[in-house]
């Protein structure tokens, strides 16, 4: 990489030549690493600069889309920009010692973007040929599992992209040019190219991106309406129609923009900026998930039907529990408190926050569980039971992140048993509650309570006191 400092963007002077450094980089200011970068790269026959170049201004320095970017989008001053190129078409001839296969290219601008690793999101714009380069070169990062890099690609535009070939070129010329076996229509490399794609890469997590081997890539693909070399199938293979745009202009033109209102530039720009944003919300979003579900790893969620009231939810047993235990063989049957059984019932039907109270040793966690089986068991509910406050398990990470939890566990009971546990010490708050109730549908919170505790709760004076109270009454 060579980074090319500066707040204008313009062509570096004694530059490293085309065989010696791949990638140049647009910095600001000299010193500054910046988090994001794009990498714009050139089509079949293209250069690094003047393939995204329209003409001088008024100023006579050049029209580019980088530039304009570079220069002129305020919302996109904290973005390297980056210029990869390679060598294709008549340059072949002139640099004939860095001539090389598409493929073996791929995988040079796939250890460009595994090096670029003081970046956190990257993205990548191909214009024809380039397109299919870039899409190589994730090909090969797939194949080589390296998920690091992948995870740090936050986006994919194709600029009048041959994805499956060109119908254009020659049969008889694919046997004689490097460039044309890349761009025959079908051939092996874009079949492959193509297929990988189809197995590993989703536009979103929605499309099942946290699945293991599974990257999410959001792409966009621009469809020239004047190109004569790219069809419309060929261009837009793969992507959604939200995600399409069919512009004026020529297969060339439509990367050489002339002002920053023309279509094809301010399209992109949008996008741009919106995957960014997105990429980081996703990411803020979704490190409680991993950490979450590391923790579930280690302390797997049973079903409703599966848990055993006595090991895991801390049901209280009697010398005749452990009699009955040695004697029979199994945990004693529950024995049917019907008026109160009834009345629970009810409560679970219609609420979704349940508080049991009763003197010590009167029950209420078994038939606080019991109610929870009958109602639950035969939905397919996960039991989310926290350890006390302050355990080294850290379990109690499992009910501050409870509104991660509802969305890998959708249908979910917390339990929250001698519930004044999580009142003292702030482990459950309102803003806890409240969240419950307003994102979250299918979350049931059974909680149970000694009378005593109860009594101090709702009856004690100060500041502390009058917080866990506040918390305690948005149970029913």
């Amino acid at each position: 990489m060579y980074v090319v400092p500066g707040d204008t963007f313009d062509r570096p002077q004694n530059a490293p030549s085309l065989q010696d450094e791949p990638l140049f980089v647009h910095r600001r200011q000299e010193g500054e690493q910046k988090s994001h970068l794009i990498i714009f790269v050139h089509g079949l026959g293209g250069d690094r600069y003047s393939t995204w170049e329209n003409g001088p201004d008024d100023k006579n320095r050049p029209k580019s889309f980088p530039r304009f970017i570079f220069e002129d989008e305020e919302p996109l001053q904290e973005v390297d920009i980056g210029l990869y190129a390679y060598v294709s078409g008549l340059k072949r001839v002139w640099f004939w010692r860095a001539s090389i296969d598409l493929e073996v290219e791929a995988k040079i601008l796939a250890d460009t973007l595994r090096d670029a690793n003081n970046y956190d999101h990257i993205i990548l714009i191909g214009h024809s040929m380039g397109g299919i380069l870039i899409k190589a070169a994730i090909t090969d990062l797939i194949t080589r599992h390296d998920d690091k890099t992948l995870k740090r690609l936050c986006g994919l535009f194709l600029l009048a992209t041959p994805q499956i070939g060109s119908l254009r070129v020659p049969g008889w010329l694919s046997l004689i040019h490097k460039d044309a076996q890349a761009l025959k229509p079908h051939n092996n490399l874009l079949r492959h190219i193509t297929e990988t794609f189809q197995r590993s890469i989703r536009n979103s997590d929605l499309d099942g991106g946290d699945t293991p081997q599974v990257y999410v890539l959001p792409a966009w693909a621009a469809v020239a309406a004047e190109d004569f070399w790219v069809d419309a199938l060929s261009a837009g293979l793969g992507i959604t129609d939200d995600r399409r745009k069919n512009v004026r202009g020529s297969h060339k033109r439509i990367v050489k923009p002339t002002h920053r209102n023309e279509e094809t530039y301010r399209w992109v720009v949008q996008n741009v900026r919106a995957c960014f944003d997105q990429r980081i919300d996703a990411n803020q979003d979704l490190e409680p998930q991993r950490q979450l579900k590391t923790l579930l790893n280690k302390y797997p969620l049973p079903l409703v039907e599966k848990v055993n009231p006595y090991d895991m939810l801390g049901v209280s047993k009697s010398e005749h529990v452990d009699r009955f235990l040695k004697e029979k063989g199994k945990w004693p049957p529950y024995i049917p408190r019907k008026q109160a059984d009834d009345f629970l019932d009810n409560l679970l039907e219609a609420n979704r926050f349940v508080l049991i109270t009763g003197l010590s040793k009167s029950g209420k966690s078994r038939t606080a569980f019991e109610a929870i089986r009958r109602n639950f068991q035969n939905r397919d509910y996960f039991m989310i039971a926290p350890a006390r406050p302050g355990d080294p398990s850290q379990r109690p990470t499992i009910l501050e992140e409870y509104g991660n939890i509802s969305k890998i566990f959708p249908n979910a009971v917390l339990w929250l048993d001698d519930m004044e546990r999580f009142l003292d010490t702030a482990v459950l708050n309102v803003n806890l509650i409240n969240q419950i109730f307003k994102k979250h549908k299918t979350l049931i919170v059974v909680g149970t309570m000694r009378s005593m505790e109860y009594d101090r709760l709702t009856s004690a004076t100060g500041e502390i006191s009058r917080l866990a109270a506040c918390r305690h009454r948005r149970c029913v």
